[in-house]
């Protein structure tokens, strides 16, 4: 099985675009052949994260200042990368890109 993990800043379906793009992907990825799962910096109690059945969502918190830093994220990584064989980080001019230097320290493709 192909484990799949998304990186977003928000899961918030007010967010629009990369949301529902993620949505739609998880119809297409969660199967028998692939499973798809969403890290994101959410409060863990919203709506969309607890009423969502769709695919799991890792929700870590709200990141601080708006380029969304948190240290926690990078932690996260760090433990639980190696358990996905393949990462899309969405959100190229946010602190979620740093997580790809992470990736590749590890070899997680991303």
């Amino acid at each position: 099985m192909l484990k799949i993990l998304r990186i977003t800043r928000s899961m918030n379906p007010a967010q629009g675009g990369v949301v529902e793009a993620i949505n739609q992907a998880a119809l297409s990825f969660n199967n028998e052949k692939h499973q798809m799962d969403v890290l994101c910096l959410d409060n863990p109690n919203a709506e969309w994260v607890v009423g969502n059945s769709n695919y799991k969502v890792h929700a870590l918190g709200e990141g601080k200042t708006a380029y969304g830093f948190h240290f926690s994220y990078l932690l996260w990584l760090w433990k639980k990368s190696k358990d996905y064989d393949v990462v899309i980080i969405d959100g190229l001019w946010q602190f979620l890109v740093v997580g790809g230097y992470i990736l590749r320290v590890l070899g997680v493709p991303y």
